[in-house]
């Protein structure tokens, strides 16, 4: 969804085979960025940090593309990615914005 034309929030869901070992997680999460790190070879990374969420492992991480931000949240629970993420100039980002809507979801499986 866009919020006045200066920004974009988005969710994503990838769901993959169901019988994923648990302990490749993380290695799915580093490969996640990493192949959003190589589209582009203007994106520069500016932080990336393994953290559990809702008892999940989860990337937060934040990209600067030229002028553009993209920051986001990527979520392995089970079979499935969440990505929860934020794009939008430097000029229009917003701190508080973005953490009120990473934060206002919950996983319920």
């Amino acid at each position: 969804s866009g919020v006045n034309d200066r920004a974009v929030y988005m969710m994503l869901i990838a769901e993959y085979p169901p019988l994923i070992d648990p302990s490749y997680a993380e290695l799915s999460l580093e490969s996640f960025l990493n192949g959003i790190l190589t589209q582009n070879p203007n994106n520069r990374l500016i932080f990336a940090d393994l953290v559990t969420v809702q008892g999940h492992k989860a990337l937060d991480f934040f990209i600067k593309t030229k002028d553009v931000y993209f920051k986001g949240r990527a979520i392995m629970a089970n079979n499935q990615l969440y990505l929860l993420a934020m794009e939008c100039e430097m000029q229009h980002y917003h701190e508080p914005s973005f953490h009120f809507f990473i934060n206002s979801f919950e996983l319920t499986k």
